[in-house]
């Protein structure tokens, strides 16, 4: 039988910056200055400023946001693993930027069981759920403005079934068992691994970076030309 959408719950995963003016903004151009300073050792015409040039042309950054998040979450699950030993069925969704307040940096959406979902409220409710009645309180950390919608009493969210909670809620929840810099965390921890280099590649179209550079190349090599050189009739 399949798993219909009925048995899983949708999140937000706490504590992402999104890619507006943060980290995960910079990343990209960092990304894109140690491509073009690779791409410039070979010593040709073409210098650091025009691969920057030709990356900025030919990446699609909002591919590259997309594997960045996707890399996000499957850290994030091996967080709560590591740290916490709760092994939860986590999976990247969407990146998501809230409709209501357009302003509002995008959000990772993933999906997960809603039993997985009882598991961490039951975690929780071990340790008389200390741990979420301060993610509620510190929920404007983790909701934005969405944060008024929700009650700020520990009872009030009890008082609906976890199975049925939505994006915000099970966010919070999420949010009870990760350090609060978990964003940083995982950036140091992808950065380490290769992934932003690796999700910056394929964010690239690279066929059309080497035809543009190919392109400039013989623009570079047809200025340098001396007019004595060229051919007489």
């Amino acid at each position: 039988m399949t798993r219909s959408t009925i048995n899983e719950l949708e999140t937000y995963l706490p504590r992402f910056g999104g890619s507006f003016q943060t980290s995960w903004e910079e990343a990209i151009s960092v990304q894109k200055e140690l491509w073009a300073q690779r791409y410039s050792a070979d010593g040709g015409p073409l210098k650091t400023a025009d691969f920057r040039r030709i990356a900025t042309l030919t990446c699609d950054e909002k591919a590259f946001s997309v594997a960045v998040a996707r890399s996000f979450c499957r850290h994030f699950e091996r967080h709560l693993y590591v740290t916490r030993g709760l092994a939860i069925g986590l999976k990247f969704t969407r990146l998501e930027r809230p409709a209501d307040y357009p302003a509002e940096n995008e959000r990772i959406v993933a999906s997960l069981p809603a039993e997985d979902v009882r598991t961490l409220f039951e975690a929780s409710a071990l340790r008389k759920h200390v741990s979420i009645e301060r993610a509620i309180g510190n929920r404007i950390l983790t909701l934005g403005r969405r944060a008024t919608d929700y009650g700020g009493e520990l009872r009030e969210w009890l008082q609906h079934p976890v199975e049925r909670w939505d994006k915000n809620r099970v966010c919070v929840l999420l949010d009870a068992f990760v350090a609060p810099h978990i964003d940083l965390l995982l950036f140091a921890e992808m950065t380490k691994e290769g992934e932003l280099g690796e999700a910056f590649s394929s964010a690239v179209d690279w066929a059309a970076f080497e035809a543009e550079a190919a392109q400039r190349r013989e623009a570079q090599a047809y200025l340098n030309t001396p007019l004595g050189d060229s051919e007489e009739a």
